[in-house]
Formats: C-alpha cells, structure tokens, sequence
C-alpha cells in the first residue's frame, strides 16, 4: 500500500483541486497519510500568483524533499499553478522533484505518484496542457478537506480578463464554466454529506457562463442552487466589478440563502492606473457600483482587495486611493503591495515603485482600516445576529466560536459565543455584547438550526 500525503498552498480555489486529487486516489485505493513523515510520496500543490508565493512554493518542496533523508519519502509530485508558469524552468532545474501536474490534468495524480517511485533514475514524467481544457465536474470524486459543515463550490476554471499585472490567464487559460446542471447536482452531493455553507468561487465569478451560454449566467445559477436542500447560506466571492449585472445584484438582494456578503476586488481607484491594468471600469464608475450595491443590500458586507506599490502610483494617486477608503468604509479589505512578475505587461512599465514605499503604503490602509473596521463592529453592538458555529470548548473555560453571515470562512472576523457548547456545523442565533477590531462577542439565545 501507497502512503500518500498532499500539501496545499494557495487559495481555495487550489483547495478544490486537491480535494479532486484526493478523490482520485480514493478511487485507486491510495492510502491517505496525513504525516507527512510517514508518506511514501508527497503532492505538493503549489500557488505562484505572486513571487512570495511562488518563494513559499519552492521552500515547501526543499524541506518536503529532505524527508527523503530522515523519512520514508521515495517520490515528490509538484503540482498546480507553478507547473503551468514555470513548465520548461521546472523541468531542467527543479532536480527534487520526481514528477509535475498541470492544473488541467489533475485526474492524472494516480500515475505521476506510481511513476515517480518507479523511474530509478529515468527521466521525469510530466502531465501538463500548455492550453488547458479540462475541469473536473459533479462526477469527480472529490475528498472534502474542509470542515463538514461548509464547502468551495468552483463554478468554472480560468480567466479571459487581461489584467495587466496579472499571470491566471498563464497559468489556469481562459474562462471555461461548468453547465448549471453539473453544478446543482455537485451542491447536492456537499449537501447531503452536511454542507450547510457553499462558498462560490472561480477566478472571476461574474464571468461564469459567458462560455458555454453565449452570456453571463451566474444570476441563473444562484437561482438553482438556492433550490437545494439543506443548504442554509451560499456566499459569493471573486466577483469582478465591471462583469456584476443588475441582475446579479438583484438576485443577491432577494434571495435569503444567499448570505448579505460580496468578495469583489476593485485592485484600485485612480482611473489612470486602472486603464494601464486594463480593468474595464474607472473610479467612478466603481464608486457608482458600490452605491447601488448597499443601496439594494442595505446590510451588505463588502469585501475588497487594493495593491498598492503598482507602477505608476504616485504619492497623489496614492492618497487618491486612501481617500476612496475612509469615503467607502468597507466592511472587509485586504491590501497586498504589487508583485514584479516577469511574465506580465506590468513588469515593463515605468515608474516601478520602491519596496520600502509600497510597504509604507500598505500599512496606511491597513492602519485606517483597522480603525473603520472597529468602528462598524461597535454598530453592531446590540444586534441579534445567526452564528455558524466551528470550534466548540476542548476546556471548560473556553468559548464556542463561529462566524457570521457577514464573515467568510478562513480570512475575515470569528464570533465568540460567551456561553454554551453547541456542536460544528450549528446555527445558534445570539445578540452581539461585545467586540474588537475584527470580532464579536455574543450571547446565545437558541438554536437556529
């Protein structure tokens, strides 16, 4: 029997390919190890959207490939987005791995990890599209590697945006949807395993369908899934602003599973930045969007994401942005400093930006955030909210803790019930009595579900 153990890095979208990988070797009746010191073969799969990730991705492997003095590791597969960036430099120079897997040719795992531990010494084996086509479906065995109680939905693979800092289109290609068919019958399996939270993601979800439907259709899908039951709240992240319709929005707005949450990032407000990134949309018709946004979701969490540092920005392009900040007070926002990538349009431009600076600048708006941030959970003081619970005491003196509607899973605030001990996967309603920067404290009153 085959010991294997998979390491993830990225974001959930490679969180969904390795639950496929994962279920692929299900089927091959692999052995799943979770220590990775006791594995025979490791699958790492890897993220290279930015050169940070890309360096994590390569120290990961260095110190995987290290068991293969103290451990029992015979074979290292390097999987995901930096196979598909960096196919040819991988091939002649990363010597520790014995295998490589394109994001495209994921049911292929099975035989790189018998492959790599029988080479002895033969050249190594590749599974990579150089345009990728396939993408798993509702069929594709997938083992969960969330919690029980909530799940990424992946409505489609790929981007055809051309964001000029950006290396998905490299290395995932082109928007390719999903039918809605294949996607109600997966949510339904998540749900009868005891998914209560789906969490929709693609690398551009406003896009979904404009492929295979001649036009968008996500405002249909969300329609469909909403029908399924035991499903209690459907989030949507990755929302593109110049692709969200009206009636995207109005299907936000009206339908009560879906949760009052929208991942939207904007990347930045000055106009001439966004035309040189090629976003399709200027600060004031962003602006615009937001508005109408909170003015049909009244209660709406919005989070973004800005880069600062990009080439270009200049200290009043800057302050533009810190302004748009304080005016918008988003509820949720993360900041990242632009990332030089070779690869990409915006490696060539002018006016690249000094490291010491872009990290100045993304401790201004982490800085002014914080404080906006505490400052909207003070408003909730008193409020009665449903808490989707995910820790429960393994102490008496501890708390159950959970999250709200207006928190996703992994990267925004936690909910700290102040009594009670109610089981994972639980929907308690309790009334907020106190908070932090990015927290609640709360009171249980009863079990929603």
């Amino acid at each position: 029997m085959i010991n294997v153990s998979m390491v993830t890095l990225g974001c959930p979208k490679n969180i969904v390919d390795s639950e496929v990988m994962l279920g692929v070797m299900k089927e091959k009746d692999l052995q799943i190890c979770h220590d990775i010191t006791q594995a025979d073969v490791v699958v790492i799969n890897t993220c290279a959207f930015i050169e940070s990730a890309k360096q994590e991705s390569i120290d990961t492997i260095m110190r995987v490939n290290e068991l293969r003095e103290s451990g029992q590791l015979k074979g290292l597969v390097v999987a995901g987005c930096m196979v598909n960036k960096y196919q040819k430099e991988l091939m002649t120079e990363l010597t520790e791995a014995d295998a490589f897997i394109g994001t495209s040719n994921l049911n292929e795992v099975v035989n790189a990890i018998e492959l790599c531990l029988d080479n002895k010494g033969k050249p190594k084996d590749a599974y990579f599209s150089r345009q990728p086509k396939e993408i798993y479906d509702h069929l594709s065995e997938r083992r969960q590697l969330t919690p029980s109680y909530f799940a990424y939905l992946k409505i489609s693979e790929g981007c055809s945006n051309t964001c000029k800092f950006c290396s998905i289109p490299m290395m995932r290609g082109k928007n390719r949807s999903r039918t809605i068919e294949s996607l109600v019958e997966e949510t339904k399996l998540l749900a009868k395993s005891g998914v209560k939270e789906l969490n929709v993601i693609g690398q551009d979800t406003t896009d979904y369908g404009t492929d295979i439907y001649q036009k968008p259709q996500l405002a249909e899908l969300l329609k469909e899934l909403v029908k399924v039951e035991g499903i209690e709240w459907i989030r949507l992240f990755y929302a593109f602003p110049a692709h969200l319709t009206d009636e995207m929005i109005d299907v936000l707005a009206s339908e009560k599973k879906i949760c009052p949450y929208l991942d939207m990032p904007i990347q930045h407000v000055d106009d001439e930045l966004l035309l040189n990134m090629n976003r399709k949309l200027d600060g004031k018709g962003t602006l615009k969007l937001i508005k109408k946004l909170r003015s049909k979701i009244p209660n709406l969490a919005l989070r973004t994401t800005f880069i600062v540092g990009l080439p270009g920005e200049t200290e009043e392009k800057f302050q533009r942005l810190v302004d748009v900040v304080k005016e918008v007070r988003f509820d949720r926002l993360g900041v990242f400093t632009y990332s030089h990538e070779e690869h990409v349009p915006a490696s060539k431009m002018p006016n690249q930006v000094p490291d010491e600076v872009k990290q100045e600048r993304l401790d201004t708006i982490l800085k002014i955030q914080q404080q906006i941030s505490l400052e909207e959970n003070q408003k909730k003081m008193g409020m009665e909210i449903d808490v989707l619970v995910e820790e429960t005491p393994r102490e008496s003196k501890e708390t159950c803790v959970g999250r709200s509607v207006w928190d996703g899973p992994e990267i925004d605030g936690m909910v700290y019930l102040s009594e009670g001990s109610y089981d994972p996967g639980t929907l308690v309603r309790a009334k907020v009595t106190g908070c932090s920067e990015y927290d609640l404290v709360a009171t249980p009153i009863g079990i929603t579900s």
